[in-house]
């Protein structure tokens, strides 16, 4: 069992990086995972819920355009903002979901959580070998956002690069 779902990640790798290409990502920076803390031992203030954070009005704005499905001009890649803050990316019938928002400047940030093969370490004598396990890393792509019509521009503010979008119905 094992193999069979270590053979579909080299296909989830591949559409990362088709999707990551299809954003403008050329150079991927990954964040470390931190290690586990343990939990503190909970008093009043900590098991009270948080609130949401309010929303400016160019926030709101840009998350109303912004919600929907999307395809890349001249290409079959389609990107789906939903309300819920979830994201859908599909590029040749691969779909990969990442949580995104919206700065209070404006800009779409997408966190994109990547799986990384750590090499295996050789079996003592007598035991079999194990797999390479996938270490989950996390991208966060950082894009300005501009509306023209039924257009969605993502630009990379790096590399000034512009990837034009158009809305589905």
């Amino acid at each position: 069992m094992k193999s069979e779902k270590l053979g579909e990640w080299p296909a989830v790798m591949l559409v990362g990086a088709m999707l990551l290409a299809g954003l403008g990502v050329t150079g991927v920076a990954v964040a470390e995972p931190t290690m586990a803390r343990p939990k503190p031992t909970p008093n009043t203030a900590e098991t009270r819920p948080t609130a949401t954070p309010r929303l400016n009005a160019k926030q709101r704005q840009i998350l109303k355009s912004l919600i929907g499905r999307w395809q890349l001009e001249d290409a079959e890649d389609e990107l789906e903002f939903r309300p819920d803050g979830s994201f859908l990316g599909k590029s040749h019938s691969v779909e990969m979901t990442a949580k995104y928002q919206i700065s209070p400047e404006g800009k779409l940030i997408i966190d994109l959580g990547l799986p990384v093969f750590r090499k295996a370490q050789p079996p003592s004598e007598g035991q079999i070998a194990p797999n390479a396990t996938p270490t989950p890393r996390t991208l966060r792509v950082v894009r300005e956002v501009r509306f023209e019509g039924n257009k969605l521009l993502l630009r990379d503010s790096e590399s000034g690069q512009t990837f034009r979008y158009r809305r589905l119905r």
